[in-house]
């Protein structure tokens, strides 16, 4: 049996193929090594660890993650999987690696991420040859759903919201000032909180306030990260993450605009790296 994992900073996506081709999907925690609590950890360990028969054990585990971009941070995500599987073969790659792989299989083109956070880059002849340094949720993550939870609290906190979004916003989040800063500076993966007020502006998309707000944030992703690539307007483009999946007539419309055809749009690339790997 082989397990594949699509880590982002918010869920984890495993993928277990066995010899027979069937395969079982578990959902844990994200597993960005920049982030992740010992209790996280322990919760994810008992999850995966059921997957793991006498019958077919697990041989090797293909891990793609947010936040392993450095050789340290790849390491950390390989202590902890070593530590529960020892006799497995274990390779930890960036999240980046694994759109690419799971979107182009064997082609060449170019790739983004646009999920809790965002990144993108070319990839040509099996490699990344091209990336734009993704540098976190406090500089950067253009087009996420930070990006997008960072934007809408911001209105809504400053009272430049419309009226109606405000008290709709109110009625999910019943919370003052005080408490949205707690959660930003005082408690653990404030990327994540942002990312989780997303599906509001999904919600009231069709509003031109979020309208307005989208562009921006779509076209902020487009002109920091995509036209920075070298002869971006030669590849296809191929987006993953959720953001990207739900908000794809959005960014489709975006794209149009800079000339840049998308050829697909995944919410995850696990059917591609199955492929891949199998």
């Amino acid at each position: 049996m082989i397990a594949i994992a699509d880590s982002g900073s918010t869920k984890t996506l495993w993928t277990f193929v066995a010899r027979s081709m069937e395969t079982t999907q578990i959902h844990t925690s994200g597993m960005n090594p920049n982030f992740m609590t010992n209790e996280a950890w322990q919760e994810i360990s008992q999850a995966i660890k059921t997957q793991n028969t006498p019958s077919d054990p697990i041989e090797n585990i293909y891990f793609y993650g947010a936040g392993c971009g450095t050789e340290k941070a790849k390491e950390t995500i390989f202590n902890l999987l070593i530590s529960i599987f020892p006799n497995c073969n274990i390779f930890v790659e960036t999240d980046m690696l694994g759109a690419c792989r799971g979107s182009c299989i064997n082609a060449d083109g170019m790739v983004g991420i646009l999920g809790t956070g965002s990144n993108s880059c070319i990839y040509k002849g099996g490699n990344i040859t091209n990336t734009i340094p993704a540098l976190g949720y406090t500089l950067c993550d253009e087009g996420s759903g930070n990006h997008i939870g960072k934007l809408l609290l911001k209105a809504y906190l400053r009272n430049t919201m419309p009226s109606d979004l405000s008290e709709d916003f109110y009625s999910q989040y019943p919370f003052d000032t005080t408490y949205f800063l707690n959660k930003l500076y005082k408690e653990p993966f404030p990327n994540r909180y942002l990312a989780s007020l997303s599906p509001f502006a999904y919600k009231h998309r069709k509003h031109s306030f979020i309208k307005t707000l989208l562009n921006n944030v779509f076209d902020s992703y487009f002109a920091e990260q995509i036209k920075q690539l070298p002869q971006y307007n030669s590849y296809n483009l191929y987006l993953v993450g959720s953001v990207a999946f739900h908000f794809a007539a959005e960014i489709s419309d975006v794209a149009q605009r800079y000339g840049i055809h998308i050829s697909a749009i995944n919410q995850s690339p696990i059917q591609g790296l199955i492929e891949y790997h199998s």
